[in-house]
């Protein structure tokens, strides 16, 4: 009697491990994008302060810039260029979708996702408020248009 496996079993066991490797892999890229966004959120949330701080100092969202809000390229800050240490840059904008009253917080997702070479990419994710007593929302850009959402994990795609 011999011992040992046929080729067809050992064919079926590496088609599983295959197929176990391959949900591995997706979960596992799944759970790296939405700790990315996490940080995108975070970076976010860190900026709204000072930009609604301006607007109580200022009573306009008019005039407000990155460097008001802490985004810049030192240290310290949060960052407003793709460079290799970033999956997002991150920026601040009162012409879209706002208005003197409205500031629209925005992080835009780098196209290598923190390697280099780095470039913006057309996805983005975006916090805005209306101070005159509308709620403030998250949103994001699907399919090339502006979609409300707190669900991140299904934007850009």
């Amino acid at each position: 009697m011999k011992k040992g496996f046929t080729l067809l079993e050992l064919i079926i066991v590496i088609i599983i491990v295959g197929i176990l490797a391959t949900l591995g892999f997706t979960t596992y890229t799944n759970q790296v994008e939405s700790s990315r966004l996490a940080e995108a959120k975070a970076n976010i949330s860190a900026i709204r302060k000072p930009a609604y701080e301006y607007y109580m100092k200022n009573g306009t969202y008019i005039g407000i810039s990155a460097s008001t809000v802490g985004i810049g390229s030192t240290v310290g800050l949060v960052p407003n260029t793709c460079v290799s240490r970033n999956y997002f840059l991150y920026g601040v904008s009162t012409t879209y979708p706002a208005t003197a009253s409205n500031v629209y917080i925005y992080a835009q997702r780098c196209t290598s996702g923190g390697k280099a070479p780095q470039a913006p990419s057309i996805c983005y994710f975006y916090w805005g408020i209306n101070s005159s007593g509308a709620a403030s929302q998250y949103g994001c850009t699907k399919g090339g248009s502006v979609v409300i959402t707190d669900d991140w994990s299904s934007c850009c795609q």
